[in-house]
């Protein structure tokens, strides 16, 4: 991968090109925008900061399997609709060579304000359907936990984020109050 040249003095503007060894994407910023980090060989890495000044709106969920599936809920898939459009997420383990990605499964909605449905697929084999009160969120979804009707709890991540959700990174400018 090699970054584009660009125009002197301008955003996106590389001296030379790069040798790129792999890529993370998540959202570091916790803004609802997708970043990217590459590890370069032989250099420091670098950071592609996503601020497009859209106001499209979007949902992340972070999965927390219960007893018969993984804690970090690698091979959950949920499907999710909104707009009118169905998309599909699966949770992780990796990305490319050394390193990645955020294992938060991120949905983009458009302009869609509303989700008109959820539907979890754990590793375990349960399917659970949810439902979400608003969108521009953070949710932690825990299997066959009961708060809200449908029999999931949903809490928002702002009141029960925890560091270790968040993966390590090595850089004293993003290493604050995650």
């Amino acid at each position: 991968m090699s970054l584009p040249r660009g125009t002197k003095g301008q955003p996106g503007f590389v001296e030379s090109p790069r040798r790129n060894e792999s890529s993370a994407f998540g959202d570091l910023f916790n803004d609802g925008k997708v970043d990217v980090v590459i590890n370069q060989l032989d250099d420091v890495p670098v950071l592609l900061r996503n601020v497009n000044p859209d106001k499209n709106h979007w949902v992340d969920l972070k999965l927390i399997g219960g007893p018969k599936s993984p804690r970090d809920a690698v091979g959950a898939a949920v499907c999710f609709t909104a707009g009118g459009m169905r998309q599909r997420a699966d949770v992780l383990s990796g990305g490319s060579s050394a390193s990645s990605n955020d294992q938060r499964v991120h949905f983009g909605l458009g302009e869609s304000t509303t989700v008109q449905a959820v539907e979890i697929h754990w590793p375990s084999g349960a399917m659970e359907h949810i439902t979400l009160p608003a969108v521009d969120r953070f949710y932690a979804i825990e299997e066959g936990r009961e708060l809200y009707p449908g029999s999931t709890t949903i809490c928002e991540a702002s009141q029960v984020w925890r560091k270790d959700w968040v993966p390590a990174i090595n850089s004293p400018s993003l290493s604050g109050d995650l």
